[in-house]
């Protein structure tokens, strides 16, 4: 019979970072010219890079430990990278973080920052000691007057202070802008709750406020290509619906994936996947979206080997040579270097559904300062499992999940397979999962299996350090019966499981998968989440069959609560064990004790 300890629950740690630390903070010079501040702050770092094979330095921007944006430095001369932030307190930690360094054969990238603007403000960087950690290497100065970071670290200083209240001018000092607040802090599960909506498919804008009553934090919604740029080059304002919808999420805290759909035929009939013509209409997007005041991530097209292929041909999977995996790549590259050149801090994410896709895809060549992937993992069965096993034929020379054929080793696989290509860890983004309603089971479930499937979809992949899962989908709309909403607007059984999971973990947060990671299909999963005044367990049994979990006194189990939010009793002994029996449905279980030295056991019902 298993038994944890509480004591054995710790959250997650990847990696470890290297930094350079400036002794005195950096002397500031001259003045910004007077006038409004902007409703950004904008932070300039001015960079050049020393490349090697062929890849150039890839430099970050950190403000109070918080990224910022990522972008490669090509330019062997000075170049201005600018950075957005919605956040700039006074006296802000800002770093510039070397990610990928690498050195062989008398090549040697590196980095070379010559100098930093924060909201118009220069910094001298000449005129400060710089201290540089590199870490077992020891500590080194650099020259003054030149930032030269030749190995993997940070070059670390604080901000301007603020203005003084009143000031006409600013001279060595910044108005500090400050994030309005969400209801969802980073971290917080509720960060990670999205949903792909369908009011670009016929879904009526009345429907806009669910997106808030199910606790959703992001949205996966798009425009028609054409829309933005009818004809060649000529850009235009985004549709009012789309505006509209825009602005809610704006006043909302809803941040956006916004889909950039790959072909534009009405203006490129000829060639409508032209990836520098791609690249501008990828700026345009961001620029308008940046002007609006939304928190948005860019998606480069949708499922490309859906769409693609046909024109270009390859093999569906990917493999090399395959024409369409090759120009998809390009366009990637292409967006990727120019809506970093306008703005570094944008974040933007290949996209394919199949997990061999992405491998083969860093195989062609993404670029290193890609943000990250995004992924569809559908699966016919349990939603702790992949859809391809460690064997599959198609696959290969790949293994992309283990032997327990988990998802959350699909995720980890890729992930560390593109931080070797890059040098640096990317993210990973579930923009669609789900299944369908109706039917024989597992290509499709019924709408209790599927009430079930999706809190356990969130809970795992989250729990497997995704950013993001965007449920497909708020309505059936034009792709069949997915939908938390049936296309007369009645709402489906998930609409509700979806609302209590927001509810009963929004601001917890995740801290350790506790019991079934080696048995992804069979047997009691736990997950542990911790708030601000108690703790919570979710509880299911992946197969389905009875089993009784049972908690030691000193966890302090008080209330538990089903999927759709109703009452459970805990069952208690003689000695004040709780103990509550789980089937495929999630349980929420409230813990007030202190949970030392608690236990957690389960045993067959």
């Amino acid at each position: 019979m298993p038994v944890l300890s509480w004591s054995s629950w710790r959250p997650r740690q990847i990696g470890a970072l290297m930094v350079l630390v400036l002794g005195p903070m950096l002397a500031l010079q001259g003045c910004a010219a007077p006038g409004p501040v902007p409703p950004d702050a904008t932070i300039v770092v001015r960079a050049k890079g020393v490349p090697w094979s062929g890849v150039g330095p890839v430099m970050e921007l950190r403000v109070d430990a918080q990224p910022v944006g990522r972008v490669e430095v090509r330019s062997t001369t000075g170049q201005d990278y600018r950075f957005v932030v919605d956040h700039l307190p006074a006296s802000s930690a800002i770093d510039v973080v070397f990610l990928n360094d690498a050195q062989a054969g008398g090549g040697d990238r590196r980095l070379l920052v010559e100098r930093v603007h924060v909201q118009g403000v220069p910094l001298d960087l000449a005129q400060s000691q710089v201290v540089y950690d590199r870490g077992a290497i020891g500590v080194a100065s650099l020259v003054p007057g030149r930032s030269e970071l030749a190995r993997a670290g940070t070059l670390r200083f604080s901000g301007p202070p603020a203005c003084p209240t009143g000031s006409p001018s600013r001279t060595a000092c910044i108005v500090p802008v400050v994030r309005a607040p969400t209801g969802c802090d980073t971290g917080q599960f509720c960060s990670v709750v999205g949903l792909n909506v369908k009011f670009s498919q016929g879904q009526p804008l009345s429907d806009i406020p669910m997106v808030q009553d199910l606790g959703v934090r992001w949205v996966r919604d798009w425009e028609l290509p054409s829309a933005i740029e009818p004809s060649p080059g000529r850009f235009v304002a985004m549709p009012e619906g789309l505006k509209r919808r825009l602005e809610y999420y704006r006043d909302h805290g809803i941040g956006v994936v916004y889909i950039m759909q790959l072909g534009n035929e009405q203006a490129y009939p000829n060639q409508p996947y032209e990836p520098v013509a791609y690249g501008r209409r990828a700026v345009e997007i961001a620029r308008q979206l940046r002007a609006i005041g939304v928190r948005f991530v860019l998606e480069i097209g949708n499922e490309p080997h859906n769409e693609i292929t046909k024109v270009f041909g390859g093999q569906w999977q990917g493999k090399l040579p395959s024409a369409w995996l090759s120009h998809y790549a390009g366009m990637v590259r292409e967006a990727v270097r120019q809506v970093k050149a306008h703005e570094a801090s944008v974040k933007l994410l290949s996209d394919d559904d199949m997990w061999i896709i992405h491998y083969w895809l860093l195989e062609a060549g993404l670029p290193p300062d890609l943000d990250g992937f995004a992924v569809h993992p559908y699966h016919p069965g349990y939603p702790e499992l992949a859809a391809v096993a460690h064997d599959t034929d198609w696959t290969a020379p790949f293994q992309v999940v283990d032997p327990d054929r988990s998802v959350a080793s699909a995720v980890r696989r890729l992930r560390e397979q593109g931080a070797a290509r890059f040098g640096r860890t990317p993210e990973i983004w579930v923009t669609e999962v789900g299944w369908t309603y109706g039917g024989q089971e597992p290509s499709t479930v019924s709408e209790q299996v599927m009430a079930a499937y999706l809190p356990r979809s969130f809970i795992t992949l989250a729990a497997a350090g995704v950013e993001s899962v965007q449920w497909f989908s708020s309505q059936d709309s034009v792709d069949g019966p997915f939908g938390l909403l049936t296309n007369d607007r009645a709402r489906r059984k998930p609409f509700f499981t979806m609302q209590v999971m927001s509810r009963e973990l929004g601001g917890y947060r995740q801290q350790a998968q506790v019991l079934g990671s080696t048995s992804p299909a069979e047997g009691v999963h736990v997950h542990a989440f911790k708030g601000a005044k108690d703790r919570k367990l979710v509880a299911w049994s992946v197969d389905g069959a009875r089993r009784t979990v049972r908690l030691a006194p000193t966890l302090g189990a008080s209330a538990a609560v089903g999927m759709t939010g109703q009452a459970l009793g805990l069952r208690r002994d003689a000695a004040g064990q709780a103990s509550i029996e789980v089937g495929s449905d999630p349980v929420y279980i409230t813990l007030t004790g202190p949970g030392l030295p608690g236990v957690l056991t389960v045993s067959a019902h």
